[in-house]
């Protein structure tokens, strides 16, 4: 993907000022705010603002990408919402992307132009070795890359959500798509990490709730099935979700020495149209 034909999409994250591109090497934008590709092929966009310390880190995205792309927990997700996007063009981002498996596995060739954003460099810095096709970018949507009205779909995968900009961002007849847990989603491993635990159990109406709060046409579609994991991926698995980070130690001892495990895959994708202006 050559930088030079997506510079209308993007505005400097500083000052808001259209940015251009040189020698397929930087952005830059009439300020002279400079952004440089990375020789991994990214683009950092943040603006010197520091990140609190998380657990989003390397061995995190490591973990994820064997999950996602290797032990065929979400491959019928990833077929479905193939599906789902079939005959999408235009430009898709993929807002809280982390290591981008999940984007390249969705996103349809379809797809004028495809890009991945995520505020972890650590996860970016791995989608832009791992997967082509994508642009790949660091960046906040506190402080957007983007320009108004310049993204047809926009899609978030179990992030958090930014609905002020995500109505700036959306152009007329766009679409977002927002993917969220249901009550039975890793349902097997709050069982086993927090039976009879407030943790044990799930709800999405508030999120749901809020969702159509901001669009005046919002779709809901399920995806529900199971899957089995094998005893070499309960490691990553266990690594990869908020929901084990502060279990026990015993029980996480536990949980890696079961031979295999059955696995609730449960999703429910939101798809807004026309967004409410409040």
């Amino acid at each position: 993907m050559r930088a030079k034909s997506i510079e209308t999409l993007f505005q400097c994250p500083y000052c808001q000022l259209d940015m251009h591109v040189e020698h397929e090497a930087s952005f830059i934008c009439k300020q002279k705010h400079t952004f440089d590709f990375a020789k991994q092929g990214h683009l950092y966009l943040l603006t010197g603002q520091k990140r609190k310390p998380s657990h989003y880190n390397t061995s995190l995205f490591e973990a994820r990408q064997q999950i996602i792309m290797e032990s065929g927990l979400f491959d019928r997700f990833h077929a479905k919402m193939r599906k789902l996007l079939a005959g999408t063009t235009g430009t898709v981002v993929d807002l809280g992307c982390g290591e981008g498996s999940h984007s390249k596995s969705i996103v349809n060739e379809e797809a004028t132009v495809a890009i991945g954003l995520d505020i972890a460099k650590e996860g970016i810095v791995q989608a832009a070795k791992s997967y082509e096709g994508i642009l790949w970018l660091v960046g906040d949507l506190a402080y957007s890359p983007f320009k108004a009205h310049s993204m047809d779909v926009i899609l978030t995968i179990l992030s958090p959500s930014n609905y002020k900009e995500y109505k700036r961002l959306l152009a007329p007849g766009g679409n977002v798509v927002k993917v969220v847990p249901q009550r039975e989603y890793l349902q097997e491993l709050r069982t086993f990490f927090y039976a009879g635990q407030e943790k044990e159990t799930y709800s999405n109406e508030e999120t749901i709730s809020l969702f159509k709060q901001h669009f005046r046409e919002t779709t809901i579609k399920t995806i529900t099935y199971s899957a089995m994991i094998k005893k070499s991926d309960l490691p990553a698995l266990l690594k990869m979700t908020p929901l084990t980070w502060k279990a026990q130690n015993e029980r996480k001892i536990a949980f890696l020495d079961q031979d295999v495990m059955d696995v609730t895959i449960d999703f429910a994708v939101l798809i807004g149209k026309e967004p409410r202006i409040h």
